[in-house]
């Protein structure tokens, strides 16, 4: 990404749905910051009982009843449709709905046709994740190129994984503070612990210009970075993300581990969006170099 002057500048971005496989609460609290071409479904407030007062994605993103009324709403554009593939020359001329790059799809009779403006926007985000697996393939790189004997390459590689490893830790390792905006801990109360957020994307086209704001949210792909060896020699400062693996306010859970922590008001396990119950890929990222450095993240 080139956002020059932003936070997120030279880091990768991608949509949550594609990352994660599903939505997440970092992407939606994105969402509610925005001021672009769908801040007016962003802020619509539901004006029926039982989600009366609340905003239309508080709901359709906590709620499995409401996943129920989006999966209704989105049938009405025949989502079945491929979408059509990215493409760059069109890529700013209108906003990106759900399903698809355009606001417009090709039905299975060959035609055009526009989808519903209420659809979910293509709001990139800048998550650990895929941060951290471009940093493993940069090393990875660098290793193969050393061993093949090619030193220029592998310098290239190498001095790529670094300097990417410190724009994560110093965009994405934060430290809560009054000042964050968009910090919905109401109902069982914050934690003001660091931990590896995700940030929206600094050259989103449709937010109106709102650009790096921190996703206020633990989720557990921000344990990803252990998983590649990431952090600096002298990681101990980095331990304290651990103490919420073993916190039931946290991640732990009755049956395991959860994508998003408990004490957050958008935490909801029934829905099947990354906002709640745990998924087995995800486990597999985080509880790998957790067994391997037990000793290391034993809770202080």
């Amino acid at each position: 990404m080139e956002a020059p002057g932003k936070t997120t500048d030279g880091l990768y971005k991608c949509l949550d749905m594609y990352d994660a496989n599903e939505f997440t609460i970092s992407t939606t609290l994105s969402l509610i910051a925005s001021e672009g071409a769908f801040s007016k479904y962003t802020v619509e407030i539901n004006q029926e009982e039982p989600y009366k007062g609340q905003e239309r994605w508080r709901r359709y993103f906590t709620d499995g009843k409401g996943w129920h009324l989006a999966f209704d709403e989105g049938m009405k554009s025949e989502p079945l449709v491929y979408p059509q593939p990215f493409s760059l020359e069109n890529y700013d001329t209108v906003p990106q709905p759900f399903g698809g790059n355009h606001d417009w799809y090709i039905d299975k009779d060959g035609e055009r046709k526009k989808k519903t403006p209420n659809s979910y926007p293509n709001c990139f985000t800048v998550r650990p994740s895929l941060n951290c697996y471009m940093f493993g393939n940069y090393q990875s790189l660098g290793n193969l190129y050393a061993q093949k004997g090619d030193a220029s390459k592998a310098k290239e590689y190498a001095e790529r994984a670094e300097k990417l490893q410190e724009q994560i830790v110093s965009a994405l390792w934060h430290k809560p503070a009054r000042n964050d905006k968009h910090v919905y801990y109401e109902k069982r109360g914050a934690i003001n612990d660091p931990f590896f957020y995700s940030r929206l994307s600094g050259d989103n086209l449709y937010t109106g210009d709102v650009g790096d704001p921190l996703g206020i949210i633990r989720e557990t792909v921000g344990y990803t970075p252990w998983y590649f060896n990431m952090l600096p020699e002298d990681e101990s400062k980095y331990d304290i993300a651990w103490k919420q693996l073993d916190d039931e306010m946290g991640f732990k859970q009755p049956f395991g581990m959860s994508t998003a922590e408990y004490r957050h008001d958008f935490f909801n396990e029934m829905s099947y969006g990354w906002n709640g119950r745990g998924w087995p890929f995800q486990n597999s990222v985080v509880y790998k170099p957790r067994n391997l450095h037990r000793e290391s993240y034993t809770p202080r």
